[in-house]
């Protein structure tokens, strides 16, 4: 009873919802490397050919899918700690009984 009147049952949905957060987020990044694996890997092999790296409107796909993808990475991070930090404060309300 005292759990319940304490929790209110919100840390469960919160640990739920960073659940499918952190799986839409995953997704979102899985969907971007396959859809750009072969710009990503066009520009990596010219600049290996040329040994330098190659200019034009590639290279600034290329940033930009860095970007994303750093963006992306940074806000699963966030997410997961904060997942992390959740079912620690969980575990430790259930320890106390």
């Amino acid at each position: 009873m005292v759990r319940t009147w304490v929790s209110g049952g919100q840390n469960s949905e919160v640990v739920d919802k960073l659940r499918r957060e952190i799986a839409a987020l995953e997704a979102e990044r899985d969907k971007l490397i396959d859809s750009n694996k072969s710009k990503v890997f066009q520009w990596v092999s010219s600049a290996i050919t040329a040994g330098t790296i190659p200019d034009g409107n590639l290279t600034k796909e290329v940033k930009e899918i860095i970007s994303e993808y750093e963006s992306l990475t940074q806000t699963l991070f966030d997410k997961e700690v904060l997942l992390s930090e959740r079912m620690d404060e969980q575990t430790k309300f259930d320890s106390l009984g």
